[in-house]
């Protein structure tokens, strides 16, 4: 009927939450002392439940904290990837074939979390690998391979805050290439 006029679905509010999470991740290297700190970076965003907060902080333990929807409220728990930019949730998190060295520093880093309270103690989901370039050795590119997927769409398996992730592999690939700094 051209004299019906359909209205747009009422959005749902929005609420502010608050996260905390710990060390146990992250994604900068701080140098001092010759040893490496790792610290959450201000501007971190993680994706809870589908819905992606910040954080304003650095340091070892930050607030991460956003606007949520109302419904959002009433879960039980909280399934927390990091960053943000790999996925929604556990279903389906990316782990780039193609990521950025960092010198004295990685990037490129995935996590998941999973809380009853809002207090988040993150697990990876990658592996981090360590090797040095001489100083008067120009590299351009490393590429990793392996016989099992490095790389790709995977889902995770958590329901509880202590579970390592059990990670199944959707759609993987065998190698890794870093550009960057080296």
């Amino acid at each position: 009927d051209a004299n019906v006029v359909e209205t747009p679905a009422a959005s749902e509010a929005k609420v502010w939450v608050e996260f905390t999470a710990g060390v146990a991740t992250k994604a900068a290297l701080v140098e001092g002392d010759e040893t490496h700190s790792i610290v959450w970076e201000e501007n971190d965003a993680i994706s809870v439940n589908g819905e992606i907060i910040s954080t304003t902080e650095s340091g070892p333990k930050v607030t991460f904290a956003g606007d949520v929807t109302e419904s959002f409220l009433a879960a039980e728990n909280y399934s927390a990837v990091y960053p943000a930019s790999a996925g929604e949730d556990f279903n389906e998190i990316t782990v780039k074939a193609e990521q950025t060295a960092v010198a004295d520093g990685f990037d490129d880093i995935v996590a998941v979390a999973y809380s009853a309270d809002r207090s988040l103690q993150c697990k990876h989901v990658t592996s981090l690998i360590k090797f040095q370039v001489p100083s008067d050795f120009t590299v351009n590119t490393v590429t990793f391979s392996a016989d099992q997927d490095l790389a790709g769409k995977v889902s995770v398996a958590m329901s509880a805050e202590n579970d390592t992730p059990t990670i199944t592999v959707k759609e993987g690939v065998k190698t890794v290439t870093l550009t960057g700094s080296f």
